[in-house]
């Protein structure tokens, strides 16, 4: 019995840093769990393009709060990737940076959405390349490859997902 807690002590230190790598571990799988559920229920609402888009916005940038462990909520769209390649040391696959790639993109396609209405830009011609809103069936394939953005960036380095197989469906 003494030898047990003994060993025990001895091994605190190591299963305490297991622990709470695994605890937190298990935090990244909750905050993609819970964007990704998000953003597939914004297809589900009836809102105005803009309110989509802003609403993406705001799950996308917690998500990446969360995610990296630094603040996104009022960092530039033209400084996402920087912020993240910063933060991960440029140590990331080429999935992520892809997915990295691909956010930074619906960064911008999702702000002019927002913000273009009634400008100069949104009345150029032709009208359907310029104009502030989404082409149809836009909205699907936001939702898709912001879904395949997240599990991308939850992978571990062998390229696999850690613990979330099942959430990189686009249909629940």
């Amino acid at each position: 019995l003494i030898f047990a807690v003994i060993f025990v002590l001895a091994k605190f230190p190591m299963l305490s840093e297991k622990f709470y790598s695994l605890s937190d571990s298990l935090a990244h799988v909750k905050n993609a769990r819970q964007a990704k559920h998000k953003i597939r229920a914004l297809l589900k609402k009836n809102c105005s393009d803009a309110e989509f888009a802003q609403q993406w916005q705001a799950i996308t940038r917690k998500y990446l709060s969360a995610r990296f462990s630094t603040p996104f909520n009022s960092i530039a769209t033209n400084s996402i990737a920087k912020r993240i390649m910063n933060v991960t040391g440029n140590f990331m696959s080429g999935e992520q940076e892809d997915s990295v790639i691909s956010l930074t993109s619906l960064f911008t396609r999702t702000d002019y959405i927002r913000f273009a209405k009634d400008s100069i830009d949104s009345k150029l011609l032709p009208a359907e390349e310029h104009e502030a809103a989404f082409y149809p069936g836009e909205k699907e394939v936001i939702v898709k490859l912001t879904i395949t953005a997240i599990s991308n960036l939850e992978a571990n380095p062998k390229g696999e997902f850690a613990l979330d197989r099942k959430s990189t469906r686009l249909n629940s």
